[in-house]
């Protein structure tokens, strides 16, 4: 070996033997140096990139792997070291491509097709992503990790039973794994099995202290099953400590109205808000000033209400395609007329069983299913995902090469009875024997076209709201999932006006009965509006829809709080004391076909 090449020799080993002792930045200006020296090594790029992205050098570890692609195209833990950091990059096409390329460069390698299903899962292709986690763990059966992605995929279908038994087969392999701890905890509470749901966290914080906070998440299970006051005592001591952490302040926050400390809930808030700004992420920030907004709402401080939701906003505002959306609500209206629809195959089932309640976030949807749900003859199964994640999975489904809804001309009377029956089949799992299942998802509005090819005897309970209070109760709404048009009170009004103007179409195209259900009316006479109801599903009256307050069934929603209260109406009209801040609201509302 010559002289130069043993010194080359020798600094890669110091190099990675840095690396290996995690001392980053030293290992980091080694291999820039072998590089430099070098610039033909690809070995040394890759390396000089996985150094990068250990010191969170996203964009060099990119332009790292791609100099390493250059240099040797088929050099295959380039091409994923590019995809890893592409996806913590958020460019999902490109990490998607890098990853396909690692796979075909190296189809046996489990953690490549592991992380493509990751890619695949985040775009909503479900089917593939399956196949992904099915082939890791094929190739590697004790691929913990795999199954713990596996048991994700499936919850997130609605599959919580098949979900369970993949994170407890993580456990198998790995007794101690904190994120199938977390998940089948997460899991349980949301079921509210809470008993369940405090053994795995309990077990979480012991095999790894500081992962939760078992007095906590106690009060937060106490809170949930409606004994605030229990709750309080439980997190009163770690507040006396001085202990303000995100998560009891906005444990705190939830419970301090009903309390009689809301007081001492704002000054805590404000007090987390102004300390270290590096100690809490944009989202979790957020959250905190939609809690305060909310307390100074309930205070009537209207003008500093306003000003922490538009903070609140401002911080997990993201970018809404106003244009698109209008652009996919044209495409449902040009696609499903009535002479469309009648030469589609239509579900051969005549169930009866799926309801389906539909509008606008804050209209009153979670109100309207638990009045109903209290009925001894509904079951109230919350917000399921199903037909959403079916129109996902259309166009692979039926090896179609046109995107929905145009891929609707290849469905077959098959397909279509293929997929009806995997829906009646889920209701039948999470229900008992009541005559109706309500799925209250309220942006299934867009898809109420295809419901009614499924299930032709489907109802359809359609909850209206003023267009002020529901849009500004949208804005008001620390919402998790994405509503990213509820950020800007600009986008709030297209969105809604598009939304209109699509359930009118549905009103004109439709053969499967809807009703409409005015939150206004409803909070006026609940009791007629209630037997109104009813009748549209042919039900006998039940004395129970009058307590629906009383009823303890699991809510997942934004307003699990609200409906575990008798009728209100404090809400109604509420937009008139943010009068002032709603122009912007007010001037894209503005459509003669708005009432």
């Amino acid at each position: 070996m010559g002289k130069q090449n043993t010194h080359t020799h020798s600094r890669r080993k110091k190099a990675e033997t840095l690396f290996t002792n995690q001392r980053f930045n030293e290992a980091r200006n080694l291999f820039q140096q072998i590089c430099k020296r070098d610039p033909d090594d690809a070995e040394a790029w890759v390396m000089l990139g996985k150094t990068n992205a250990r010191l969170g050098k996203l964009h060099q570890t990119v332009e790292c792997n791609q100099k390493a692609i250059s240099l040797r195209p088929d050099y295959w833990e380039a091409h994923y070291n590019l995809g890893k950091a592409l996806l913590d990059l958020g460019q999902l096409d490109e990490a998607e491509a890098s990853y396909r390329k690692t796979v075909r460069l190296n189809p046996d390698w489990p953690q490549a097709i592991n992380n493509l299903g990751n890619i695949l899962q985040a775009r909503n292709k479900h089917d593939e992503a399956m196949d992904c986690y099915s082939r890791a763990l094929e190739i590697k059966p004790d691929y913990a990790r795999a199954h713990i992605n596996m048991g994700s995929m499936l919850y997130q279908l609605g599959r919580d039973h098949d979900a369970e038994i993949s994170f407890k087969k993580a456990l198998s392999i790995n007794p101690a794994l904190p994120g199938a701890l977390k998940n089948l905890a997460n899991m349980k509470l949301s079921q509210g099995k809470y008993a369940d749901a405090m053994r795995y966290y309990q077990r979480l914080e012991y095999q790894h202290p500081g992962q939760v906070d078992i007095p906590v998440i106690k009060a937060r299970i106490l809170e949930r099953q409606g004994q605030p006051d229990k709750a309080y005592d439980i997190i009163k001591p770690l507040i006396d400590r001085g202990k303000e952490d995100i998560k009891i302040a906005r444990l705190f926050a939830s419970i301090c109205r009903q309390t009689g400390h809301r007081s001492e809930a704002i000054e805590m808030l404000r007090h987390v808000l102004s300390g270290d700004t590096e100690k809490i992420n944009d989202d979790e920030r957020a959250t905190l000033h939609f809690k305060l907004g909310d307390l100074y709402d309930a205070e009537e401080k209207y003008d500093r209400a306003f000003e922490q939701y538009e903070t609140a906003n401002m911080l997990k505002h993201k970018v809404f395609d106003c244009d698109a959306f209008s652009a996919t609500v044209d495409k449902l209206i040009e696609t499903y007329t009535a002479s469309f629809m009648k030469n589609l195959p239509h579900g051969s089932n005549d169930s009866e069983r799926p309801v389906f309640i539909v509008g606008m976030p804050r209209s009153g949807t979670t109100l309207v299913e638990q009045i109903l749900a209290s009925h001894s003859g509904v079951y109230g199964a919350g917000e399921l995902e199903d037909i959403r994640l079916a129109i996902a999975d259309l166009s692979g489904m039926i090896e179609s090469l046109s995107p929905y809804p145009d891929c609707l001309v290849d469905m077959t009377q098959g397909t279509c009875d293929q997929l009806a029956q995997t829906y009646l089949d889920h209701l039948q799992q999470i229900s008992n024997d009541e005559r109706y299942v309500i799925n209250k998802m309220p942006g299934d509005f867009l898809h109420l076209g295809f419901i009614s090819v499924l299930f032709p005897r489907a109802r359809i309970i359609h909850c209206i709201r003023d267009p002020l209070d529901t849009c500004l109760s949208c804005y008001f709404s620390d919402f998790q999932s994405v509503h990213d048009y509820a950020h800007r009170l600009e986008d709030l009004g297209h969105y809604y006006k598009d939304y209109h103007r699509l359930m009118q179409h549905w009103h004109d195209v439709l053969d499967i009965p809807i009703l409409n259900i005015s939150y206004e009316a409803l909070i006026a006479d609940y009791e007629d509006v209630t037997r109104l109801m009813l009748g549209f599903l042919n039900l006998n009256w039940d004395e129970a829809c009058l307590r629906f307050h009383e009823n303890k069934r699991v809510i997942n929603t934004l307003s699990y709080n609200q409906v575990r209260q008798p009728i209100y109406t404090r809400s109604i009209g509420r937009w008139k004391h943010y009068e002032r801040y709603l122009e912007p609201l007010k001037s894209s509302l503005l459509d003669p076909r708005i009432e």
